[in-house]
């Protein structure tokens, strides 16, 4: 199932056209070259935000996938489980409306909107341009978000009119913005509505006057600016301050149960944005591509000028260049963060270190998102109705994949992390890299569970390789089987392509693998206990067969980089010699 036919089921795709027409187009066209050239000073005399990286239609397509690819993995890990029920027909649907919602406002792609754009995008839900949009979420039950809150309002949990509800979760929207709303703030829902109620009634040239830690300690009190009062007194006819957002405070069961799934769904939301594609896929707002210099470690951009010219930029900008190198960033099904990089070799040392210090301040912006987000739980002794998740955000490890071309890329990634950020160094785990192979055999070890073998069974494997030839006297039982997993095989499934990198070493824990040799050569069945895929791996060369399961078996997946450090020892001629005389002695 396509992307976009995934989204379908939770928010139509008409809803989204009409987002994406009205808000994101805009600013694709307004962050070309020629449009900014003739109309934006800032363009002449600073980085622009042309510069940065998307807020464009793709970027909104990319966040709305990455965010049901988040809430399926956090669901029960890094948040209280939901039924799929409730992750269905509510999370999912209201996440793809925030998503959709949380980038509106820099539409006019100045750097006032640019700062602001959490809290236009806020007031905007409010306002009569956004009435159709809100009516047709409302009469067609979108997310069944109209019905459960006529549900709420008719059994009492609140007293707040539900379309006016409705809006105010929408406006939510703002949380997407770590600086203007810290982690702490989501645990806390009364500083949170006061926030909220200072976002949507103060008019947004005063709040941009106010800076950030400003604007989080300041209550609501008195009037709304007059600015906002066209556009709010169509919902609150009494005390705004009392009316506004008071579902937050309620302590009825459904109303704290709705407290609960918004803020968690924020929560994803948050990760989500943070996941954004990245690398040789990263463009910035007006299309322009942006990578990494071999030659330097720094960002290019490449700025089309109409059809007739092409300007190759180089940028000092650490967080764009750090992204370029960045081929990617996902949350595993056990709740830590892989990180990838698509390279480690430059031309010259001062480039790769330079690089790998660009690399550590988007690894510390990227775990301050991730982690940040599932921080400071809400206080179970108040939202008690769902058990706690199975991790904290403490528990959260950063996993970096080394990269091939250099195994000092990443040390020296942790090295200048250390000195940034000690904290989040210390989440940090280098892994094995998996760039050389297939997604097939990628997503297989990905998605295999860790290996949790005692020591006597480690050793009891071993020996049975040795009864099967191999040299296992220097293999270590603790350091071989690190990264190791396991995966179980069934009858026809596929384990390597001839043809395909060489990326992994597989040990079957029985008989049943097929081999078919490339070059016409007859297929064969080969014994438990003989590493599989080794040739390949040894010598850097595509793999020379098509290995197939024959019937419903147990495998361990060795990734390159640890079977040859643990796992490649050759014997010498005298040491076969050795062996085959032991073997006629025996006889």
């Amino acid at each position: 199932m396509s992307d976009n036919h995934l989204l379908d089921i939770y928010l139509p795709e008409h809803v989204r056209t009409w987002f994406e027409q009205m808000y994101y187009q805009p600013i694709n066209e307004r962050a070309t070259l020629e449009y900014l050239s003739a109309h934006s000073r800032e363009f002449l005399v600073e980085s622009p935000a042309a510069l940065y990286a998307d807020h464009g239609i793709v970027h909104m397509r990319d966040v709305a996938a990455r965010m049901l690819e988040v809430l399926d993995v956090v669901n029960g890990v890094l948040i209280a489980r939901r039924t799929d029920q409730e992750l269905e027909r509510f999370l999912k649907s209201y996440g793809l409306l925030l998503v959709y919602l949380h980038d509106i406002g820099i539409k006019e792609f100045t750097p006032f909107a640019r700062r602001m754009h959490p809290e236009l995008a806020a007031q905007l839900v409010f306002s009569p341009e956004f009435d159709e949009l809100v009516n047709e979420v409302w009469s067609e039950n979108y997310g069944n978000l109209a019905w459960r809150l006529l549900l709420l309002s008719r059994d009492g949990q609140f007293r707040q009119p539900p379309e006016t509800v409705l809006r105010e979760l929408m406006a939510l929207c703002f949380c997407h913005s770590k600086s203007k709303v810290p982690s702490q703030l989501l645990s806390q829902p009364a500083r949170l509505r006061s926030l909220m109620q200072r976002v949507i009634g103060t008019d947004l040239h005063a709040l941009y006057e106010l800076d950030d830690s400003s604007l989080k300690r300041a209550p609501m009190h008195g009037e709304v600016s007059p600015s906002r009062g066209a556009d709010l007194d169509r919902y609150y006819y009494g005390n705004f301050e009392a009316e506004s957002f008071s579902w937050m405070l309620e302590n009825t069961p459904g109303a704290m149960r709705l407290v609960q799934d918004a803020i968690d769904t924020v929560r994803a939301l948050r990760c989500a944005d943070a996941l954004r594609q990245r690398g040789t896929v990263q463009k910035t707002s007006g299309g322009y591509e942006v990578f990494v210099s071999q030659q330097t470690g720094n960002a290019l951009c490449t700025l089309r000028f109409g059809d007739e010219r092409l300007f190759l930029m180089e940028l000092d900008l650490p967080l764009s260049a750090g992204e370029a190198n960045i081929a990617g960033s996902a949350l595993m099904r056990e709740g830590n963060l892989r990180v990838t990089f698509h390279r480690g070799s430059f031309s010259e040392p001062d480039a790769m270190q330079r690089a790998a210090g660009y690399a550590a301040v988007v690894l510390d912006d990227i775990c301050e998102d991730v982690v940040g987000s599932f921080e400071h739980p809400l206080d179970e002794k108040v939202f008690h109705q769902l058990p706690g998740p199975a991790r904290t955000a403490a528990q959260i490890k950063i996993l970096l994949e080394n990269t091939d071309d250099n195994p000092a890329f990443v040390p020296e990634v942790l090295r200048q992390l250390q000195e940034i950020n000690p904290e989040v160094a210390r989440r940090c785990v280098p892994v094995p890299s998996l760039q050389n192979s297939t997604p097939l055999e990628s997503n297989r070890y990905l998605n295999a569970g860790e290996l949790d073998w005692d020591v006597d069974r480690r050793k009891a494997l071993i020996g049975k390789m040795e009864a099967s030839g191999q040299k296992i006297d220097r293999i270590d039982v603790e350091r071989a089987f690190q990264h190791v997993r396991m995966v179980t095989l069934e009858a026809g499934d596929v384990m390597i392509e001839a043809g395909t990198p060489a990326g992994f070493v597989y040990l079957p824990l029985g008989e049943g693998l097929q081999i078919t040799p490339l070059g016409g050569y007859q297929s064969f069945s080969i014994k438990g206990w003989f590493p599989v895929g080794s040739t390949g791996v040894i010598r850097g060369a595509a793999r020379n067969a098509n290995v197939v399961a024959g019937q419903r078996l147990d495998v361990l997946i060795i990734p390159k980089e640890v079977y040859l450090r643990h796992w490649y020892w050759p014997y010498t001629f005298q040491e076969v010699r050795d062996l085959i005389e032991g073997e006629h002695v025996h006889i």
